[in-house]
């Protein structure tokens, strides 16, 4: 059975940990490309910023079902997909500056809008724990 699947560039208004403190700071990060694919096919979804002292990058996807899945990070050159997906996505890039995240073996449920946030380290509030933060913010 084929199938297209349609991925689009977004740029999304960004927020810093400090936000999760309710201090909100608005940001800008970059993802890349506007395409459709096919089914099976593999996709490679690219962000970068240039925030200094970020050196995390966080991927989401939000379904058609209008959901938040957390799918995992880039920490420095160390990519952590969440445990279910290790065998569908990975990442690679410096976490720094820039990111990629690619999907293999696609299909109709992959539909979704996919993107990236640029995060502070801290030891204190780890991506999982601020995922829900960010998540109610957004809902």
């Amino acid at each position: 059975m084929g199938g297209i699947l349609t991925v689009e560039p977004v740029t999304f208004p960004l927020v810093s940990p400090i936000f999760f403190s309710l201090m909100p700071v608005m940001l800008n990060v970059y993802q890349s490309p506007a395409d459709l694919i096919t089914v099976s096919d593999k996709a490679v979804f690219q962000c970068f910023h240039k925030l200094d002292n970020y050196d995390r990058i966080l991927w989401y996807k939000y379904t058609t079902q209008r959901q938040f899945h957390f799918l995992g990070y880039l920490n420095r050159n160390y990519g952590y997909p969440e445990e279910e997906l290790k065998n569908k996505i990975s990442f690679t890039g410096d976490g720094q500056n820039n990111a990629s995240m690619a999907m293999s073996s696609l299909t109709p449920d992959d539909s979704a809008v996919y993107f990236c946030a640029a995060r502070l380290h801290s030891a204190a509030n780890p991506p999982a724990a601020a995922q829900n933060a960010f998540f109610q913010h957004l809902t």
